[in-house]
């Protein structure tokens, strides 16, 4: 249990975004921070934390590297950093790619504050024997891509699938749709999803028509609805 919230906590002097989701207050308290110039770092997904609390917009940032394209399509603003262990976005805000990268970039700032030598000390009382957090330097890791689909019925006699593509965690090229009863094969579509909200919009026979839905934790399936022609269509997604 935390001994402070964002109201009272003790101004702190280096500030660690963990890949989690927050709570009320956070983002206001972030922006505070970084105005009386407080050391901010983010490792992994914490670098969305940071976006959102608009500490990155117009700055380079990195963040795990499954998630560059996701990222990149969330925030056009950021200029996504590429197989580096850390970015320093200003003089005091910081992101780092995935976990390891998170030591990388904290010896980082060791060396800034306190010298090489005393980096060096460190790492070596942790048993780190990672030299990354000296140069900077990584590897370009593969993206598996995988496959998804999802369909639904919108009407007794009309199922809609949706195709998509994955490298890593990004979507890959063009999602499209299929909707055999109503004669629409491989339509383009525009997708977004996050924070367990799905979106995705299409031209069905020349009309416009949005989905709009939420993750159902329980059952794994989107539940929504289709907009199309005036009409909306219930429609639950579920993987095929």
């Amino acid at each position: 249990m935390p001994d402070y919230t964002f109201a009272d906590a003790p101004a702190p002097d280096i500030v660690v975004l963990a890949p989690q989701a927050g709570g009320p207050g956070l983002t206001a308290w972030l922006k505070q921070l970084h105005a009386k110039h407080k050391t901010i770092m983010s490792v992994g997904q914490g670098a969305r934390t940071l976006a959102r609390a608009g500490l990155l917009q117009g700055k380079d940032a990195t963040l795990h590297h499954f998630d560059y394209g996701h990222f990149a399509n969330d925030f056009p603003d950021i200029n996504v950093v590429r197989q580096v262990r850390y970015v320093q976005a200003d003089p005091t805000t910081f992101t780092a790619a995935g976990m390891t990268s998170g030591i990388d970039l904290a010896l980082h700032l060791v060396a800034k504050r306190f010298g090489q030598e005393v980096a060096q000390q460190t790492a070596d009382y942790m048993e780190y024997t990672g030299t990354a957090w000296k140069t900077n330097k990584t590897k370009a890791y593969p993206l598996p891509v995988r496959h998804m689909n999802l369909s639904g019925k919108l009407a007794p006699d009309a199922v809609i699938v949706l195709h998509m593509a994955f490298r890593g965690a990004s979507l890959s090229g063009k999602p499209t749709t299929d909707i055999p009863a109503w004669n629409v094969t491989a339509v383009p579509t525009s997708v977004k999803f996050g924070a367990g909200q799905w979106k995705f919009k299409l031209q069905i026979n020349g009309q416009p028509a949005t989905f709009t839905g939420q993750v159902q934790r329980t059952t794994g399936g989107i539940k929504g609805a289709l907009v199309y022609d005036g009409k909306s269509y219930p429609l639950t997604l579920r993987p095929r």
